[in-house]
């Protein structure tokens, strides 16, 4: 066959590997889970790499499964798994769920989905909305994370209270300690 690259591993293998992985992260979250279940925003954690297991399996199994299944079903699988995900963020900063709009979007986009694949074989419209619909699901996660649990560093509640015991009681040594501590380290982004 000719090949456009030298690299020895197809497009179905790639896909089938990506499959085998997410599933064991899927197995590896769920055991997670179930020994942390008071963690808020696990569960929805927990359900989303369910979800994009599923739909890389979905995928991945494309031509051996209906294409409802592969490609509308697989897509919104993924889609739903990164509404999982944001929602999962916004109730690990202390934040409620909210599943009424996206749950609506992603319907109208699996409506979309299942009419370009059946009706209308629109191989590149598809990919557009996929794409996209994926593209704002990871910028919703990454505001959430930025806006919230980001932004401060989550400790033993004992420890924070420590600290802000020694700062309210003039503690001058512990003080000193802190900016010290804070000085000689080097710069972090938001995320650490």
């Amino acid at each position: 066959p000719d090949r456009c690259s030298s690299m020895g591993i197809d497009v179905r293998t790639l896909l089938v590997a990506h499959a085998l992985l997410s599933s064991a992260l899927m197995v590896l979250m769920i055991v997670f889970w179930r020994g942390h279940r008071r963690t808020p925003g696990l569960g929805q954690w927990a359900l989303g790499t369910v979800l994009m297991a599923m739909g890389a399996v979905g995928i991945a199994l494309r031509g051996n499964i209906p294409d409802l299944l592969s490609i509308a079903g697989a897509a919104t699988a993924g889609i739903v798994g990164i509404a999982a995900f944001w929602n999962g963020i916004r109730l690990f900063d202390g934040r409620p769920a909210r599943w009424t709009a996206p749950l609506l979007g992603i319907a109208g986009i699996a409506a979309f989905l299942v009419h370009r694949t059946h009706v209308e074989n629109d191989v590149l419209s598809r990919t557009i909305i996929i794409s996209a619909a994926l593209s704002v699901g990871c910028l919703l996660c990454a505001y959430e994370l930025l806006r919230g649990p980001a932004v401060e560093v989550r400790g033993d509640e004992r420890q924070r209270r420590l600290r802000v015991g020694h700062l309210e009681e003039g503690d001058l040594r512990g003080g000193r300690r802190l900016l010290r501590h804070h000085r000689h380290r080097a710069p972090a982004d938001r995320l650490t």
